[in-house]
């Protein structure tokens, strides 16, 4: 499967490359997770206000998702990031 978190920075970020970057770096060792296969971190391309700005895609089992779910990484993701989002949203599929 792929699980996908796509955020949007709120006005508290003034560079959303250095954000990217923090997001590559927070989710780095997610493929150490049991049952994690493979990650990408993707930055938009394209600044228009109406857009999201970092999607984040893990490629893991059902069981990867759920140890996902309940590791250190994801918890530190939420503490240190969800200040920062606007909005995000979370996807899944086969």
């Amino acid at each position: 499967m792929k699980h996908y978190v796509i955020v949007k920075w709120n006005e508290k970020v003034l560079d959303k490359n250095e954000y990217y970057k923090k997001a590559c770096e927070a989710f780095a060792d997610v493929v150490k997770i049991d049952g994690v296969l493979g990650l990408n971190v993707y930055k938009n391309c394209n600044d228009k206000p109406n857009r999201f700005d970092v999607m984040i895609e893990i490629e893991c089992t059902n069981e990867g998702l759920e140890n996902y779910d309940v590791s250190q990484l994801h918890q530190d993701w939420k503490a240190n990031f969800t200040q920062y989002m606007e909005t995000k949203t979370i996807f899944d599929h086969d």
